[in-house]
């Protein structure tokens, strides 16, 4: 299932790459994509999340996934905090280390590899990740892409169309609101766009990167290293400590091992914020991840 995902991942963003290569795609379409991934797309996909009926928990498994999911998120916003100063990363581009640190690709990656180790009650388990995920892009994401505007800074980081999606969303879900048939198949089919955009976008942003500038920067080799083994095994070794259930650590364990989301190479196209070198960084963790997903489920799952 990696290797699948994995393979039609590449080959969109493969025909991204080609079609910018033949300036079919302009720069200035890119940021158009980007636009509709970010405020139509993804915001669709979370309502749709909080509509799908396969998805029912209460009680106590609820609140354990809750805050299993709240630490999970804190400790990879301190390390997002934290790393870039570590690696003496310049003040201007740490706000885009610190989102990629945070926000991995738990939708195109995620989901299908947890359906395919752990089953439906796995993917239950990571649509709540999903929850906190899509909150926290569009409010401590969004404000570490803006960086310091003051008050009128933080009116954009809580009150946009994918924060107002997250609560609908999870609205719908807690209080069980009826939805009929049409409104799930309208978000879903419009959601549904986001991944195979989001990836022809990325192929089309790496068609301009220069990866051997990149590769030979030393602070992106050790963030490399950091991101996909170091912030993993620690994280993982917490849910061994701390988890008893073997599905609930599994899931921890691939969301903390999954690459950076495309996503944030959308938005930092959209904040126009070294959207290049983010688009570099989210193909070679991509790649990293055919072998640090499994490494890190035999160490710690067995």
């Amino acid at each position: 299932m990696l290797i699948r995902q994995m393979a039609m991942m590449f080959c969109l963003m493969l025909i991204g790459y080609g079609a910018r290569k033949r300036n079919k795609l302009s720069q200035e379409t890119c940021s158009q994509m980007s636009w509709i991934v970010i405020n139509i797309a993804n915001p669709a996909l979370i309502l749709n999340s909080g509509m799908d009926p396969g998805t029912d928990m209460a009680g106590k498994e609820l609140l354990t996934v809750v805050g299993i999911s709240a630490v999970m998120y804190l400790f990879l916003i301190l390390c997002g905090v934290l790393l870039p100063r570590v690696l003496r990363i310049p003040a201007a581009e740490r706000g885009i280390y610190n989102v990629m640190t945070v926000f991995s690709n738990v939708g195109f990656m995620g989901i299908p590899v947890v359906s395919a180790v752990f089953g439906s009650k796995g993917v239950l388990y990571t649509s709540f990740f999903n929850i906190f995920y899509s909150i926290l892009l569009y409010t401590y994401g969004v404000r570490c892409f803006e960086g310091s505007r003051g008050k009128d800074g933080w009116k954009e980081s809580v009150f946009n169309i994918g924060v107002i999606s997250s609560i609908l969303g999870l609205l719908i879900y807690l209080l069980r609101v009826p939805c009929g048939s049409l409104l799930p198949e309208f978000t879903a089919m419009l959601g549904s766009l986001t991944a195979p955009l989001s990836m022809l976008i990325v192929g089309a942003f790496i068609a301009d990167v220069r990866f051997g500038e990149i590769l030979r920067d030393r602070k992106v080799i050790i963030y490399l290293v950091f991101r996909m083994f170091l912030i993993p095994v620690i994280g993982s070794a917490f849910t061994v400590l701390l988890i008893e259930e073997k599905l609930m650590r599994g899931v921890c364990i691939i969301m903390l091992s999954v690459p950076v989301g495309s996503m944030v190479a959308m938005f930092a196209r959209q904040y126009h914020k070294y959207y290049e070198e983010t688009a570099a960084i989210v193909g070679i963790t991509s790649m990293i991840s055919l072998v640090s997903i499994p490494l890190m489920l035999n160490l710690f799952l067995g």
